[in-house]
């Protein structure tokens, strides 16, 4: 029977040590940074795009003024006309590699959230198996530790004085 506590206090032990500890406490500290770091993202990526619309906008205003001054103006107008016009198409492909690199950080994000975000919840799905089956352990011990810790024979003997 004492050798059956000693065994359940050795793996209490284990499972509250400090590096267990440590670890959770890590764990959990960066499931949070994660966790504010893709809510924040999602507004910047939220303005972005809008800040993109507009940038479309305009770039289709520049083309239409262009075009429209283009028809009025004469030979020595025709080049400055041709400078706008090209600075429109330079803004649309700016537009354009700005959209991709902004889908590329969306797939990182989407990387961290189907990957990592559920690995951590794994583990924090088992951490918290562990713990529960600890805490039961603890209550049939205190509830009744020779059950919990020992084969019980079913009879009791007394031991003479």
């Amino acid at each position: 029977m004492v050798e059956s506590a000693t065994s359940a206090l050795q793996q209490v032990n284990k499972a509250l040590s400090d590096d267990n500890i440590r670890n959770l406490s890590a764990a959990v500290r960066d499931i949070r940074l994660t966790t504010g770091e893709i809510a924040a993202n999602r507004h910047m990526f939220a303005n972005a795009a809008s800040a993109l619309g507009k940038l479309d906008r305009a770039a289709e205003d520049i083309r239409q003024a262009a075009a429209s001054v283009r028809n009025i103006a004469d030979t020595d107008g025709r080049k400055a006309f041709a400078d706008i016009s090209d600075t429109a198409a330079e803004l649309k492909l700016a537009i354009g590699e700005a959209r991709g690199t902004l889908a590329s950080v969306n797939k990182q994000s989407a990387v961290i959230g189907a990957t990592t975000l559920p690995a951590i919840n794994a583990s924090m799905r088992s951490l918290r198996e562990t713990a529960d089956s600890l805490d039961g352990l603890i209550r049939q011990i205190r509830q009744n530790p020779r059950q919990a810790l020992g084969k019980d024979s079913g009879l009791e003997l007394e031991l003479p004085e």
